[in-house]
Formats: C-alpha cells, sequence, structure tokens
C-alpha cells in the first residue's frame, strides 16, 4: 500500500491511536504545523506517544523524500493557507487527497459567512478532492450539502483511546455524575450546574479550566458539586471508572472525545444531539441524546437512566467493535481501497 501522510495543526491526542493502528499496516507519516500542543497543555493535554508513526515538522519537511503520489489526509477546510499548496502538489502527482473535517460553529450571522466562504472553498476545490472525511453524522450531512455529490462523503469519527481503566463491576448503578471539559456556556455547564441544583442526593463532579468567573461561583454555591479543576488525559485515564455517568451538555461540539473516553471504560453517557458523538450513542445499551440546550429534556433522559441498569461489559464491547483504534482502522482503509460511490457502512451502525 502507497504511504499515508497525514497533515495535521498540531499534534493531536484525538488521533494518535488511529495513527498507531494504521502504522501496523502501512506507512504512515504525521505532518504538523506545531509539533507541539503548548496552547492546550493548561487544559490537560500532555503529548501523546507516537511511536510506529513518523512525526515531521512542516517547516522542516524535505519535499523530495515525500511522496506526493500517495494517500495524503488533510485536516481542515481552507483553514491554513500553506496546507493548500500541499493539496496542490499531490493533485499535480495524481495522489490520493482525503480532507478530515468536523462541522464548525454555524450560529449567529458569523456562522452564516462561515457557511458560504466554506461553500466557495470546496466548489473551487473539488475537481482535486478524492474524498471527505467527516467527524460526525452532523459534519456529514453539512459536507453532503455543500459539495453535491462531487466526491465520496464518508462519516468518521475520532478513534480510540488505549490504555483507559475499565470499570469492574457487573452493572452500573447512577449516583456520580461527571461533566469533563471546559468550563464555559457553549459547554452547556449551565444546565448540567442546574441538574446538580435539582438533583441534590447525588454527586456532580467537574473537571476542566473555569473559562467564566460566574460559572466558577455558581459551582461554589452548590453542596454536591465537587469542581475538582484540570486533570491531565494520562491521570484521567485512571479516573473515568470512577464515576456512573457522564453528562456533556454541549451547544455545539464538533465530536467530544471525552464521550469515547468514557464508553471505553464501560460508562454510560448522557450526550445533546450538538455533540458530533451523538452518533455513538445507542438509548438503552451505553447513555442517552437529548436536545442542546434544553434543561428539561436533560432531566428527562436523565430520569430514564436512573431507572435503567447499565453493564459496563456490554458498553466496553461496543466501543472495541464499534469505535476502536483498530476497528476505526480497518474502516479506513476500505474507503480508500474501494473509492467507492456508495461509502462502506461505519463501524458503529453494523
Amino acid at each position: 500500500m502507497s504511504p499515508i501522510y497525514f497533515w495535521q495543526n498540531t499534534l493531536s491526542i484525538h488521533q494518535s491511536d488511529l495513527l498507531e493502528a494504521l502504522a501496523s499496516k502501512s506507512d504512515v507519516c504525521l505532518i504538523v504545523r506545531d509539533s507541539k500542543i503548548s496552547a492546550r497543555v493548561d487544559e490537560g493535554w500532555l503529548p501523546p506517544q507516537l511511536n510506529s508513526v513518523t512525526v515531521i515538522s512542516f517547516d522542516r519537511i524535505d519535499e523530495e523524500s515525500l511522496d506526493w503520489s500517495g494517500i495524503h489526509v488533510v485536516s481542515g477546510l481552507g483553514v491554513y493557507r500553506d496546507f493548500d499548496n500541499v493539496m496542490k502538489k499531490v493533485s499535480a502527482a495524481k495522489g490520493k487527497l482525503y480532507l478530515l473535517t468536523e462541522k464548525p460553529n454555524l450560529n449567529g450571522l458569523k456562522g452564516f459567512l462561515r457557511n458560504i466562504k466554506y461553500s466557495f472553498w470546496l466548489k473551487y476545490r473539488s475537481s482535486i478532492i478524492d474524498g471527505i472525511f467527516c467527524i460526525g453524522e452532523n459534519t456529514k450531512k453539512w459536507v453532503e450539502a455543500l459539495s453535491s455529490g462531487a466526491y465520496p462523503v464518508y462519516e468518521f469519527l475520532y478513534a480510540g483511546p488505549t490504555g483507559i481503566e475499565k470499570k469492574n463491576s457487573d452493572t452500573v448503578a447512577l449516583r456520580k455524575f461527571v461533566y469533563i471539559g471546559r468550563v464555559e456556556s457553549q459547554k452547556g455547564i449551565d444546565i448540567y450546574l442546574q441538574a446538580a441544583s435539582n438533583y441534590p442526593r447525588y454527586e456532580f463532579s467537574v473537571i476542566g479550566r473555569c473559562m467564566e468567573p460566574k460559572l466558577a461561583e455558581k459551582m461554589g454555591q452548590l453542596a454536591n458539586i465537587n469542581y475538582l479543576g484540570v486533570v491531565d488525559n494520562q491521570e484521567l485515564k485512571r479516573r473515568f471508572k470512577d464515576y456512573d455517568c457522564l453528562i456533556l451538555p454541549s451547544r455545539h461540539d464538533g465530536w467530544g472525545y471525552v464521550v469515547n473516553e468514557c464508553l471505553a471504560a464501560g460508562i454510560p453517557c448522557l450526550v445533546s444531539d450538538a455533540c458530533g458523538a451523538k452518533s455513538v450513542i445507542r438509548s438503552g445499551l451505553n447513555g442517552e441524546v437529548f436536545s442542546s440546550g434544553s434543561y428539561e429534556d436533560l432531566a428527562s433522559s436523565m430520569e430514564k437512566m436512573l431507572n435503567m441498569e447499565f453493564h459496563p461489559s456490554q458498553i466496553i464491547s461496543f466501543f472495541e467493535r464499534a469505535i476502536s483504534a483498530d476497528a476505526i482502522a480497518e474502516y479506513f482503509l476500505e474507503c480508500i481501497v474501494s473509492d467507492a460511490a456508495i461509502p462502506p457502512t461505519v463501524p458503529w451502525r453494523r
């Protein structure tokens, strides 16, 4: 198989496990514009371990050493101008060019204008694109509406992770809820705190950097809120199993990788329909989906889950066959090898 090149802005803990899984089947090279993740260290990100993947900084590329006729996966839609030059080189060498993207926030006037920009950007590059990998079904529907069938559009996700400690019990009785992420209104933390206020008998933990002082003040007023601040991603791998349910109430979230992490640990998840990760939630098996911004729907879904019995072994089994790094690596290769007009069925819907 041709070498596979991934072009990203920075090292990402969300994609490292997939790249490692692919590297067991093909030569994989990751080229990053910024080889550090300093911008996310204050949110608990530690550099991912890439043992089998060749990592090259963008400013140190030896262009003659790259196989431009190989398979190239470029992250984002026109976000970085230097990636446009990469796309032109791949096209000139008759290589395979794929894009990988999340749906941006399209709310308000800025979102409206952003959508127009992406529409034109894709239109004028449609002849050189071999396919687009879309993070979540919301992104897939958005890209399909913009592309009008000019190239295959594949539903995709952030795969993995590995190394998560698993919940060691036959069943889960929901008593300890957790929110993990930036503590800000866009993440819907306000309705999470409203749930904590209305369910005083349950423990609600918050892990993440607080971005808004008013939310810190609100957390301090609730006796059943346990605010832990920033916890690095390696320590979190050991802590997920201590909770019974993740709540991710985002008003916009391209994916929500913490959902993967909790499912890997055997923990059910309650997520809003504005999260890309809603795609992997199966009612009655590993969680529920509620309407973004609606506390009433969140509370209704909570009540439903409180009256259910969840089995960590079943949640972990779904994770391993549907969204683990190995499962998604196989699906990715199916997509680029088949190059069919009708994409393969995604593992999480099989």
